[in-house]
């Protein structure tokens, strides 16, 4: 089973390095495809920290409810995953600022803990949901908390900004479809945090990787649609030699001459 989870690991991180390769290339023409490209940038090296992680352990430990390490990753792709929609709905919405102040709530928890494990305070052991009753008014457990709320704010906001902020706002279905998705595997991921298990944990990686890739073609959908191909009819009886020859050096000349 740890092999399994070993190559679904590898194989997301390595298809989110492809997806951020293709945007950065692109990003060199259209700086619309920056954002997207460190995104998916930044998913493939959490990745890659669990491949670390899962390639030098032997054993996977359960991890209990809720472990904040989880619940951080959970966090972090709700808030990253969440940017293209909004910026695509409201052009120009998330700028530099806003987007700062957009993810200021999430980075305030991450630093909360960052601190905490700093000066080496221990985390609560929740295993049981008796543990979670028990320890309810530690700061552990209320940040726990916290971060699960926040990644549902995130999600939720796909939908919920644009009809605040622009009246008479319609969603495209390819987003809502998109919104839906992710939200879905969210879901799936909190049940994940709840009950670890190896098996969830391989389909969740696949699952997350697939809405991954339905948002990196939509997104490369524009640009290749705008694509020029060449106009093809139908004749009824084929070319000779002689004028496939002639076509290819009237094309020759045409394109010198310009």
């Amino acid at each position: 089973m740890r092999t399994l989870v070993l190559v679904t690991v590898e194989f997301a991180a390595a298809t989110h390095f492809m997806m951020s390769l293709v945007m950065f290339y692109l990003a060199r023409r259209s700086v619309q495809f920056l954002s997207q490209a460190w995104i998916m940038l930044l998913i493939c090296l959490m990745y890659c920290a669990g491949l670390f992680f899962v390639a030098t352990n032997d054993v996977i430990p359960q991890p209990g409810i809720m472990h904040p390490v989880l619940l951080i990753y959970l966090l972090a792709c709700s808030y990253l995953l969440s940017i293209y929609p909004l910026g695509l709905c409201m052009p120009g919405y998330l700028q530099w600022g806003r987007m700062w102040g957009y993810a200021a709530p999430a980075l305030v928890l991450i630093f909360i803990y960052s601190i905490g494990a700093a000066v080496g305070s221990n985390l609560a052991n929740v295993y049981t949901f008796n543990d979670i009753f028990n320890s309810f008014l530690s700061g552990d457990v209320v940040l726990r908390i916290i971060a699960l709320l926040l990644s549902g704010y995130y999600i939720v906001n796909i939908f919920r900004l644009p009809h605040t902020l622009v009246k008479n706002m319609q969603l495209p279905n390819d987003l809502i479809a998109y919104g839906s998705a992710l939200g879905l595997v969210s879901l799936l991921f909190v049940v994940l945090t709840i009950r670890f298990d190896l098996v969830l944990l391989t389909i969740y990686m696949l699952l997350f990787t697939a809405v991954n890739m339905f948002l990196f073609f939509r997104i490369l959908r524009p640009t290749v649609e705008a694509i020029s191909y060449p106009d093809f009819r139908q004749v009824e009886t084929p070319p000779t030699r002689e004028e496939i020859t002639q076509s290819e050096v009237d094309d020759f000349n045409e394109a010198n001459l310009h």
